[in-house]
């Protein structure tokens, strides 16, 4: 017969204890409303189509991550991928918009739709996204953001603003 020492069995407690703290942790519920702002780093990766002098399509996606701009909370360190379109002539922006998906460390989504500002000077890109609808603790979310958001030059990445609210049922 194997015998325990006191030693292990504190550690066997003292990580029973910490397991059901994190359980704990990860049930807590969403506040039913707020505000959030933080910032999204992005990757884009697309196509661009030539549409005539001066005038360009491009289809793909910003993919990244949310950090809530006060540390925790509110999709802090999610995970977001924005499928979308920019039409550009001469430099500006014609008409832009697409989709998003947020995945929370705990795997709940949200969805959203985005649509960017016309006439947005070269390298800014501003505009508002509506909440669409979630899974888990964001089941039935509405609200929505502003953004302003640049790419980096020369580069595939860029950042994003976001300043917004959200609604549970």
């Amino acid at each position: 017969m194997k015998r325990v020492s006191y030693a292990s069995k504190i550690g066997v407690v003292v990580a029973a204890a910490l397991f059901s703290l994190s359980v704990g942790a990860e049930q807590t519920q969403l506040p039913k409303q707020g505000q959030f702002s933080g910032k999204f780093g992005w990757w884009a990766v697309g196509k661009v189509y030539e549409m005539g002098k001066d005038h360009i399509y491009w289809n793909g996606e910003f993919n990244g991550t949310f950090f809530n701009d006060s540390g925790s909370g509110f999709l802090n360190g999610s995970s977001i991928v924005c499928p979308g379109y920019n039409e550009l002539q001469g430099g500006i922006s014609l008409a832009s918009g697409g989709r998003c998906v947020g995945t929370d460390m705990d795997g709940d989504k949200v969805y959203a739709t985005w649509e960017g500002g016309k006439g947005t000077a070269p390298m800014k890109f501003n505009g508002t996204a509506r909440f669409v609808g979630g899974t888990g603790k964001y089941a039935g979310i509405g609200g929505g953001w502003t953004f302003y958001a640049s790419p980096v030059p020369t580069t595939e990445q860029g950042f994003g603003l976001f300043k917004g609210e959200w609604k549970l049922p």
